[in-house]
């Protein structure tokens, strides 16, 4: 059946780790491929993550994430609990996976939200040694809000689902989150009447107090996405109207919850440009953020 949505992550010194949905029948499901050590891909090395319980409905949007020195893995995704009718919802859901060699050992999938007050979608995962932490939407009184949890056992099991957006009226999506190797910084931003943003507190494993860092008009801005180097500094960027045209801007992040001022990061007033895409490197320092981005012309 059709196949979309993949995603790719490399391990230490092992196979290239690829997840996707795909179709089957009637129903999705994510799939997961490694390579061997030369990069090669072979059938034998293909298989089903999400759970095929004919109780369950589609799987979707799977994220992979490698930490623990390269040696695990961890997938996840939403699925639906039950065929596409009046009443289902979207959980959250994810699998484990340790890596040896070109061989991967995964186990079974599990829940990674269980507070069931509406669907959920859309996950985006990190990842540190023992440490996992997973944002998504969550459909709540008919708007969508961010929720996220957390694992301190490489996502052998989940804490309790705890909300991070504001209580501000306006629907909350597109989370994005980035953290460093040791998890001395985690940041989520999201979309939500502007670019708001939140810190994971490592030290009491719970998360601060939202705020807005972007422009007060959801249908000026759009996409936040943010990345940290090895000191836990990095910077967001995101797409905003200037009522003619959108143009890409930034913000950088100075660390421990602090942001620098906005910038102009595109302005040629070409085309409409959407969809920003942000990466440093991961080492102290890294350097200025390269940034990518959809451009109209």
């Amino acid at each position: 059946g059709a196949a979309s949505e993949p995603q790719i992550a490399l391990s230490k010194d092992g196979p290239a780790v690829a997840v996707w949905k795909q179709k089957v029948g009637q129903k999705s499901f994510v799939y997961l491929a490694s390579s061997t050590e030369l990069g090669q891909w072979v059938v034998g090395n293909v298989r089903v993550v999400s759970s095929s319980s004919p109780s369950l409905g589609d799987a979707l949007t799977p994220q992979i994430v490698v930490a623990d020195n390269g040696k695990q893995l961890t997938i996840v995704w939403s699925q639906y609990n039950g065929p596409l009718v009046a009443g289902v919802r979207g959980d959250i859901w994810s699998a484990s996976c340790e890596v040896d060699s070109n061989e991967l050992e995964c186990v079974q999938p599990l829940l990674a939200e269980t507070n069931d007050v509406g669907s959920a979608f859309n996950p985006k995962i990190v990842a540190g040694v023992n440490r996992r932490l997973v944002v998504w939407e969550q459909l709540k009184g008919g708007k969508t809000e961010i929720w996220a949890n957390s694992s301190s056992n490489s996502g052998s099991s989940w804490g309790a689902p705890i909300k991070v957006s504001s209580n501000n009226s306006g629907i909350a999506y597109l989370p994005h989150i980035a953290a460093t190797a040791n998890f001395s910084e985690v940041v989520a931003v999201w979309q939500q009447d502007g670019v708001w943003t939140n810190r994971f507190q490592v030290s009491t494993g719970t998360w601060g107090v939202a705020q807005m860092i972007g422009t007060p008009n959801f249908q000026n801005t759009g996409a936040p996405k943010i990345a940290l180097d090895a000191t836990g500094k990095g910077a967001v960027v995101w797409s905003q109207s200037d009522g003619t045209r959108h143009n890409i801007y930034g913000k950088p992040y100075l660390g421990q919850g602090a942001w620098g001022t906005t910038e102009l990061v595109e302005g040629h007033n070409g085309g409409a440009a959407i969809n920003p895409q942000i990466a440093v490197s991961p080492a102290a320092g890294g350097g200025n953020p390269v940034v990518v981005w959809s451009e109209l012309d």
